[in-house]
């Protein structure tokens, strides 16, 4: 992922685009957060289940 992000600064810099690397870091962030998000919420599916299965 970071030689993702490399490769999208270095790119940048040879285009001479306006995208700074703070838009960058920002995406990386709000794409970062979802992951997490989305771990989150799979991790806590299968506690829900392991959960229910005691039950029974």
């Amino acid at each position: 992922m970071d030689t993702f992000l490399y490769s999208l600064v270095l790119s940048n810099q040879v285009s001479n685009k306006t995208a700074t690397i703070f838009e960058i870091q920002l995406v990386g962030l709000v794409f970062g957060s979802c992951c997490l998000f989305w771990d989150f919420k799979s991790e806590y599916k299968e506690i829900y289940l392991l959960d229910e299965k005691k039950e029974l």
